[in-house]
């Protein structure tokens, strides 16, 4: 095979990665990916035994991981509407309301029950929302 069937093999795998996760992938994301393999070679390979003849099928293996993984990231980024984000937030923030709240109550140490109802009034707050 000539030096040319890696670089149509990782064309391929981009194109199949941009029409799987419907996003454009740029070259320098691909150029990024490798230089991120290569410099942290030593921890993405800690625990694989790594011989010559293989290891830079292996770092295009990883560099390939990383970009797969940053496409679905930015999928579900892009799937995922600001409401969505904003509900999932409110619903956090109103039960670390309820958390804390029970948490204070539980607390022997007469100064911090001070914050019962501040964090009382928080709650009441996130549950209106």
């Amino acid at each position: 095979m000539d030096g040319n069937h890696g670089m149509f093999t990782e064309i391929l795998k981009q194109k199949d990665l941009e029409t799987a996760y419907g996003v454009e992938i740029h070259s320098e994301a691909l150029y990024l990916a490798c230089e991120i393999t290569v410099r942290h070679s030593n921890v993405l390979f800690a625990n694989e035994e790594v011989g010559s003849d293989n290891f830079e099928d292996l770092l295009q293996e990883k560099a390939f991981g990383l970009v797969k993984n940053a496409c679905l990231r930015l999928r579900h980024d892009l799937d995922t509407d600001a409401e969505e984000n904003a509900l999932d937030t409110d619903e956090y923030l109103l039960y670390r309301a309820h958390v804390e709240l029970e948490e204070i109550k539980k607390e022997k140490d007469h100064g911090k029950r001070i914050w019962i109802p501040r964090v009382s009034s928080s709650f009441v707050y996130f549950q209106l929302w």
